[in-house]
């Protein structure tokens, strides 16, 4: 297995590698949110429907509001009025948001379009319900450019997937030419 390891990680071919991709998919976005809920529909909305949805953007609103004049802090109001169980006690903190995260990609795309310090407008989940986000730090914090050499180094000299070891495998198989000795 050593060997195996070795053996594909210095036949690594970076012409069809997308570093940038990577770099990307392996930035982490530590994020927090308030959640505002109200039922997701399945079919036509009836009134009651409709005034819970329109009530939660209020709250949305009027919370980002207060928070971005200075008045309140967003872990404060996370702790106070967030529909979250789990993540209320924990001034609404969801932890590092990836782009493997399982979450919806309307969510992701705002998180990933927040600087440091940053309150998004009120977004909407499409299983119903409004969130705040907030991120608080990303890593790197660097831009690609910046990084660039470090991301090739750690492709570089991280362990092979299953899958490379197999692409590895199957390029030295077709390469290879046998000779047999006595043969002509």
């Amino acid at each position: 297995q050593i060997l195996i390891k070795r053996v594909t990680m210095a036949m690594r071919d970076l012409a069809g590698v997308d570093l940038r991709g990577l770099y990307e998919k392996n930035r982490r976005y530590h994020t927090r949110h308030i959640a505002y809920s109200f039922p997701a529909f399945e079919a036509q909305p009836d009134a009651a429907q409709l005034q819970k949805k329109k009530d939660a953007r209020a709250k949305a609103t009027g919370a980002r509001a207060r928070i971005v004049s200075g008045e309140l802090d967003f872990v404060a109001v996370a702790r106070a009025e967030s529909d979250d169980r789990v993540t209320r006690p924990l001034g609404g903190s969801l932890g590092p948001i990836t782009a493997e995260t399982p979450m919806a990609e309307v969510l992701k795309k705002v998180i990933f379009s927040l600087a440091p310090g940053q309150v998004s407008e009120p977004v909407e989940n499409p299983r119903g319900g409004y969130h705040l986000f907030q991120v608080t730090k990303i890593e790197p914090s660097q831009a690609y450019d910046e990084v660039k050499d470090e991301v090739r180094k750690k492709y570089l000299e991280r362990a092979p997937e299953l899958e490379e070891i197999r692409k590895t495998y199957y390029r030295l198989r077709t390469q290879a030419r046998i000779d047999w000795p006595g043969e002509k």
